[in-house]
């Protein structure tokens, strides 16, 4: 099953997206020993206002008719949510990440960094930090539904291929 995602070779097709079921050590490696392939951390960056925008989130689970759901574990229930990002300061989210991908790596898998942008400039530096962290692998999220929602400045969504090419492109030679 194993299968190459630009460049990057998984073992199987299974990769675990970044949510509040990847925001803790033990979850990332409960993720990594349940046979996912990759795991992408809950998405972090400097924005303290980002990091309360988790406290606030709301949840319900709703079932087939879109009515909330009787019993949340049903068959064809569906998660109805907004989040914020992962609440751990940033210094100490990198310890965890860096350990998960360690162990991870002894499973041949992956434990990926996300990070949204608030400054571009801020995020290049801890892109940089990501990488000599030894973590392998850094996705960027650049479409944040719950941007919207941050207060201003906190999480930047991006909507032009123009800026897409920009903010990677910033990320990427950090």
């Amino acid at each position: 099953l194993a299968v190459e995602l630009a460049g990057l070779r998984l073992k199987n097709p299974v990769i675990c997206a970044a949510g509040e079921l990847t925001a803790t050590a033990a979850q990332l490696r409960a993720a990594v020993d349940a046979g996912a392939a990759a795991v992408v951390a809950k998405s972090a960056n400097e924005s303290a206002a980002a990091r309360a925008q988790l406290a606030a989130a709301e949840y319900v689970t709703l079932d087939p008719g879109w009515r909330p759901a009787a019993e949340p574990a049903a068959p064809a229930t569906s998660l109805l949510n907004r989040s914020g990002l992962v609440a751990t300061p940033f210094p100490e989210w990198l310890e965890t990440l860096a350990a998960a991908d360690a162990y991870a790596a002894e499973r041949d898998a992956f434990v990926i960094a996300s990070l949204i942008v608030a400054d571009l400039e801020r995020a290049a530096a801890m892109a940089a930090d990501v990488e000599a962290a030894g973590i392998r692998c850094l996705e960027l999220n650049l479409g944040a539904p719950h941007g919207g929602e941050a207060e201003p400045g906190a999480i930047e969504t991006v909507h032009s291929a123009a800026r897409a090419a920009a903010v990677v492109a910033r990320v990427r030679a950090a």
